[in-house]
């Protein structure tokens, strides 16, 4: 379970990454920290290093999962208009 989390986090991080190829990587990244989305963009990097700690040192997974998938989609909601 450990390896499952540790490919959820980085498939997570990928798939942010992936949309750096729609509008590139410098204007996603001023938009992901304005104001308005530094919150959710915060909350969602403190999700990936918290489920990569749980995971590999407290070996609490499911919950670490669960915030990440709840951050991950605020961010979500937070880009569709």
């Amino acid at each position: 379970m450990k390896l499952f989390a540790v490919f959820y986090t980085f498939g997570n991080i990928a798939a942010l990454a992936s949309t750096c190829f729609l509008m590139g990587p410098l204007k996603q990244l001023k938009k992901m920290f304005e104001t308005t989305r530094l919150l959710a963009t915060v909350i969602m990097i403190l999700c990936f290093v918290f489920t990569l700690c749980a995971a590999l040192w407290v070996s609490t997974w499911p919950a670490s999962l669960t915030v990440t998938s709840g951050a991950q989609s605020w961010l979500l909601k937070d880009w569709c208009p």
